[in-house]
């Protein structure tokens, strides 16, 4: 289910949003600018994820290097 909103933008704007509507596969200018707006909130989003990402790793980068060093040893002299 979609809400209805009204929110006001600069002229300019509006004419950069319909100019990427008109060479863009959008039907309708809401369409696009739901698309923007998810994309701006998903890399607003990706710092955090990628610091927790790190925080997991570094938590277990003990373990993971141990079998690192244990996978190194099934390798044969070429």
């Amino acid at each position: 289910m979609k809400i209805e909103t009204t929110i006001y933008l600069e002229p300019e704007l509006v004419g950069q949003l319909n100019r990427r509507l008109a060479t863009n596969s959008h039907d309708s200018l809401s369409e696009l600018i739901e698309r923007l707006l998810r994309s701006f909130l998903a890399k607003e989003e990706q710092p955090a994820k990628d610091l927790q990402d790190l925080q997991l790793i570094n938590d277990n980068a003990e373990q993971l290097n141990r079998e690192a060093q244990e996978v190194l040893t099934y390798q044969i002299e070429l």
